[in-house]
């Protein structure tokens, strides 16, 4: 049982590495049964209690049970170096705001995009027995969008940067006709798909031209005429700041 519970305490450091301040550990449960089973479980959520949490479950050494917000969307795993993985790939899309969940009567609908640019999936029905979903379900379901964004903010360079994942960057492209005090430079993947969107400002400025620029879309606008669809910027989002 010992091992066990060191098996958890490491699996948890490991999670917490992974998303790197963005979200931490809330919440932890720990019991066993009758049949000395032992169940573990840890809830992870941003400081601030406005964005989306995960719960991960502990089953023994042998499962690994995670699930998104209220726990409707979940995935069951092996508890391997696979399952872990899964894990901390998952948390990390979810924590920098790379994910839509789709609501309607009876139904739950989850998309995370990972890093590579891989969109996982799961859907979960709550609808009585014998009742199907009506085809096209999806769009008129009520949408909860993205809503975790954070943004670093050098006020000496006047400078902030965005960053949408953590692939390497294979191109950066600057982006014309942003506004008279603000540049924009894109850093995109090798298939075009955006990774950052470094904004500069003017040096001695705090962040407050830049967050009023995302929060009306002027910085979505031009990077959708440039031809980069950010979602993150487009969507109403909570953007947390660091300042650095």
């Amino acid at each position: 049982m010992d091992e066990i519970a060191s098996t958890w305490d490491a699996l948890l450091a490991r999670l917490s590495k992974t998303m790197d301040g963005k979200a931490s550990v809330v919440e932890t449960h720990r019991q066993t049964d009758s049949a000395k089973t032992v169940f573990a479980e840890a809830v992870f959520r941003v400081p601030d209690g406005n964005g989306p949490q995960l719960q991960v479950l502990g089953l023994d050494e042998v499962e690994l049970l995670l699930s998104f917000g209220d726990g409707t969307n979940q995935w069951e795993l092996d508890w391997d170096e696979e399952g872990v993985a899964f894990i901390e790939n998952v948390a990390g899309a979810v924590f920098a705001g790379r994910w839509n969940q789709y609501s309607a009567p009876g139904r739950k609908h989850l998309e995370v995009e990972l890093d590579d640019g891989t969109v996982i999936e799961t859907t979960t029905y709550s609808a009585p027995t014998g009742l199907i979903p009506l085809p096209g379900w999806l769009r008129r379901a009520k949408a909860r969008k993205t809503r975790s964004v954070t943004m670093t903010h050098d006020r000496a360079a006047g400078a902030a940067y965005i960053r949408l994942a953590t692939r390497a960057i294979h191109a950066s492209w600057p982006i014309d006709k942003v506004s008279t005090h603000l540049e924009v430079i894109v850093d995109v993947d090798s298939e075009r798909r955006v990774l950052g969107v470094e904004i500069l400002g003017r040096p001695g400025d705090g962040p407050q031209p830049i967050l009023d620029a995302v929060d009306d879309h002027t910085i979505a606008h031009a990077l959708a005429d440039a031809g980069f669809d950010v979602p993150q910027l487009r969507d109403s989002s909570t953007m947390a700041v660091e300042l650095i």
